[in-house]
């Protein structure tokens, strides 16, 4: 599957849509280090847990743009991941309309990747659904 940079403009719009899409969905996420390499899913985030949503704030004039990430049970306990700085936003979505990919970079080179819906359902790019 292609990935396409969503234009930074376009960050709120599109995490709105992208958090009403898949509310509810699973999601793997995980966060890299540019020069740590992360042996064992050591680096992991979240595995398995419900997404929230996703937000972004463009940030007031003395403050950075950021990212929030919440997941987990709406009546119990959330995890929430910050990006801080975020530079570039790429995604991939299946067209089964329950899976995607993020990937976010920040200007200090971390990578957070974050995996919605059941791996074992994503179609292969180019297969369609037709109402089946």
């Amino acid at each position: 599957m292609n990935m396409y940079e969503v234009p930074k403009s376009q960050w709120p719009f599109f995490f709105d849509q992208f958090s009403r899409m898949h509310q509810g969905q699973l999601i793997d996420m995980e966060t890299r280090d540019g020069a740590v390499q992360c042996p064992d899913r050591s680096c992991a985030n979240a595995r398995g847990i419900p997404l929230l949503g996703i937000t972004a704030e463009e940030g007031a004039p003395d403050q950075s743009p950021k990212l929030d990430i919440s997941a987990g049970d709406p009546s119990g306990i959330t995890i929430g991941h910050t990006i801080r700085h975020p530079a570039r936003v790429r995604v991939s979505e299946w067209n089964d309309g329950v899976s995607a990919a993020l990937e976010v970079e920040s200007d200090d080179g971390r990578l957070t990747r974050v995996r919605v819906g059941p791996s074992g359902q994503m179609l292969p790019p180019g297969f369609i659904v037709d109402g089946i």
